[in-house]
């Protein structure tokens, strides 16, 4: 599995999540309870969550992301 995007926000959380299954992307986000019990009272790195991704599916889901403005494509 390769991780695609990683946020603290719950809004943002949903929202990816919804926008990976409208698009048929088998995905796992690791951390969501952790970041629902703790939020950003600790370090990104620690109560983040980590949309995972299968290898196959990683250019698809980062298209989506790009897509809906949640990171930047490289441009070529």
């Amino acid at each position: 599995m390769q991780e695609v995007f990683r946020t603290q926000d719950i809004a943002e959380i949903a929202l990816v999540k919804s926008l990976f299954q409208s698009a048929n992307i088998t995905f796992f986000v690791f951390g969501e309870e952790l970041n629902a019990m703790i939020g950003g009272f600790v370090g990104d790195n620690m109560s983040a969550c980590r949309f995972m991704v299968l290898e196959d599916a990683a250019d698809d889901a980062l298209a989506v992301l790009v897509d809906a403005g949640f990171i930047e494509g490289d441009d070529e």
